[in-house]
């Protein structure tokens, strides 16, 4: 298939599409619970199609390229669609996009997940999601330690990895504060190099205090059709999407921040199960694998170490790229924070600095406003539309 441009290369491949010359059958596709890709010929061009046949399915597509190319306008990292929405021969509704090879899915709404991922990319450890991370504690020190010994320079190479990632998680939040806008479902895909890019949004809001004088004017509205929008848990499920991508950037600082491989190990294999749950009491598993012991003890190292920890962050004085954690909005630590209480319901299992992270404090008030209906005027807009 030659063609002597890029637009050329994307009509030919729709062609083929649509005709039913490229056979689908020994592709192998990613299934999500909405649409499926596969990757084409073209190592760098992909084709998605919504899994169902439905009518909503052009649209739905429609709206997301165009969600997708105002991203991109306002420098944040999207991937981009290269067709419009066409039928391919199941009667389903697909489209041409870019393919990022050899990369993992970041869900930034399930955190625990989203770093067992990352370390993965950094070190080439799996490490078990939930509480399985217990019963494989020493198993995967050993496969990290191996890795070391194997590889003088993956310790560096680990490092490396998360300063980019931390550069590139950092300016979509830069930017994302500076245009006030707010990513519903924010998922990313991320490479081992760190190179990052934003999939499947599904809105993108603007948010705006009508009424400076008070709080309770802050206004969200979508991007796409101007609409309104009001629901709490759509409000929550944006602040949450916030929140975590604000804790995957001090994970990556506190990666950046080891001084050695086992302060490296002691931030990784500590932090499970994280903090994506809701407070709740330690389950029996932990307690009865932990005991009772070893969590005091961990108590009385982390009351020893907390003072230093709001005098002096953690953060390495030769990578100047990195932020503190109080500027990044993430507030400060307590001693309180980080003291596990086996007899309260209301403590978390987070034994480093991530059980000390106060994401909704009263100074991120104006980062994370409150709900308010009323009307003002969009800003500018991109075209992809029909």
């Amino acid at each position: 298939m030659l063609a002597k441009n890029l637009a050329e290369k994307i009509e030919l491949i729709q062609q083929c599409i649509i005709s039913g010359e490229l056979d689908f059958a020994n592709m192998q596709w990613v299934a999500g619970s909405f649409k499926q890709v596969c990757q084409l010929e073209d190592d760098a061009l992909g084709l998605a199609c919504i899994r169902e046949k439905i009518t909503s399915a052009k649209q739905a597509l429609i709206k997301e390229a165009f969600l997708l190319d105002f991203m991109r306008s306002i420098g944040l990292p999207a991937i981009q669609f290269h067709s419009k929405p066409f039928k391919i021969a199941t009667g389903q509704y697909a489209v041409i996009l870019d393919w990022v090879s050899d990369a993992v899915l970041i869900d930034v709404k399930d955190f625990e997940s989203a770093q067992n991922k990352l370390f993965s990319l950094a070190f080439g450890v799996t490490i078990p999601h939930g509480e399985g991370w217990v019963l494989q504690k020493n198993k995967i020190e050993e496969e990290v330690k191996a890795k070391l010994i194997d590889d003088e320079s993956a310790f560096g190479k680990a490092q490396l990895f998360a300063e980019r990632l931390h550069n590139k998680l950092l300016d979509i939040l830069n930017v994302s504060e500076e245009k006030r806008i707010m990513i519903s479902d924010l998922q990313l895909m991320v490479t081992q190099e760190g190179e990052v890019f934003i999939i499947d949004p599904v809105d993108v809001v603007e948010i705006e205090n009508i009424n400076s004088g008070s709080l309770n004017n802050w206004q969200y509205k979508s991007i796409y059709d101007d609409t309104v929008l009001d629901n709490v848990d759509f409000i929550k499920q944006l602040h949450d999407g916030k929140n975590m991508l604000k804790r995957s950037i001090a994970w990556c600082a506190s990666i950046m921040a080891a001084a050695s491989v086992s302060e490296l190990l002691e931030i990784v294999l500590n932090m499970q199960p994280s903090e994506r749950a809701p407070a709740r009491k330690p389950t029996s598993l932990l307690k009865g694998l932990m005991g009772r012991n070893m969590l005091e003890k961990r108590n009385k190292e982390m009351r020893s170490q907390s003072s230093l920890r709001q005098s002096a962050h953690v953060i390495p004085s030769r990578l100047d790229s990195v932020r503190p954690f109080a500027e990044l909005n993430i507030g400060q630590m307590s001693e309180e924070s980080a003291i596990v209480d086996l007899n309260s319901s209301s403590d978390h299992i987070v034994p480093l600095i991530f059980s000390s992270l106060h994401i909704d404090n009263a100074s991120d008030q104006e980062n994370y406003p409150p709900i308010h209906n009323s009307v003002y005027e969009a800003k500018n807009r991109t075209s992809f539309r029909d």
